[in-house]
């Protein structure tokens, strides 16, 4: 059946369900016609829209020459975009190079910095060092031994602290530096140590009466107690190897003789040496037999 007779019979089908008066063929032609009518108005309206602009009736061909050249203003903008967009990669990858740089510098700025931070502390502990060495010669000059042993304090805790530093000269010094003015001060208050007992008479080994002794250790009682007192300041930090601080036998829970007793014991080591190794009268066996 061909597309006319169908679209007749849609006709026919839709007047039929708008009205019931069918049986007069001449009403029936006339609902036939109006209906056709009015499609075709419909159909013709497709082709011929009005403006929305101008409110003018447009044909199909104007309507397509329209979208023909909205399609190409369309192209036109895609294609400045596309270029647009090109522009601006090209800028953005610009732009990440620079900030790359500005990284890079910073990363160098940041780096020199704490290169900076750490030389300026190197520079203020050096300085410090120096006075303490300075102050503890001006000291040792005048024979003020409270104040010598204040700033070797203070040396040698700084001494501790910078172990742990990088600067592996910086730790070599300050450990110099120390074992140095330990060694200094040792001297010192082993003199006086050995001018304190020489005048009470230690060790015993002449044959005086024992009120004679008494006496004199009472009236120097409290000048060997300062003496000791200053020897038991003279310490060295924990990490420092020196032979005052390491135990003379390896044996375990063997500890290093304090620095007193090997002041007292000085006195005994050098008459033992005299008596068993000298060449005088006294190396003789018969004395101990």
């Amino acid at each position: 059946m061909s597309d006319f007779w169908t679209q007749l019979i849609q006709y026919t089908n839709v007047i039929e369900n708008e009205t019931s008066d069918i049986d007069n063929p001449e009403h029936l032609l006339s609902k036939l016609l109006t209906h056709a009518e009015h499609e075709q108005e419909l159909l013709e309206a497709q082709f011929n829209l009005i403006s929305t602009t101008t409110k003018e009736t447009l044909s199909i061909v104007s309507q397509l020459q329209n979208g023909i050249s909205m399609a190409k203003k369309l192209l036109e903008q895609h294609e400045q975009l596309r270029m647009q967009e090109r522009k601006l990669a090209i800028e953005m990858k610009s732009h990440e190079n620079k900030a790359e740089l500005i990284a890079q510098e910073f990363r160098t700025t940041v780096k020199r910095l704490n290169n900076t931070a750490r030389i300026i502390d190197y520079l203020h502990c050096l300085e410090t060092l120096l006075k303490y060495s300075s102050a503890l010669e001006t000291s040792l000059s005048t024979e003020s031994l409270d104040e010598s042993l204040s700033i070797y304090s203070k040396l040698a805790h700084l001494t501790g602290l910078v172990l742990d530093t990088s600067t592996e000269h910086l730790r070599s010094y300050s450990v110099n530096l120390t074992l140095y003015w330990y060694e200094q001060l040792k001297t010192v208050i082993d003199s006086r140590m050995e001018k304190i007992l020489n005048i009470i008479e230690f060790p015993y080994v002449h044959k005086l009466p024992s009120s004679h002794l008494s006496e004199l250790f009472d009236t120097n009682r409290d000048k060997l107690k300062e003496e000791l007192n200053y020897v038991l300041k003279l310490r060295l930090p924990n990490h420092i190897k020196h032979d005052d601080v390491q135990a003379r036998l390896r044996f375990i829970g063997w500890k290093p003789i304090p620095l007193f007793i090997q002041m007292l014991l000085k006195g005994f080591i050098i008459r033992f040496n005299f008596h068993f190794y000298g060449k005088q009268k006294t190396n003789d066996r018969r004395k101990v037999i």
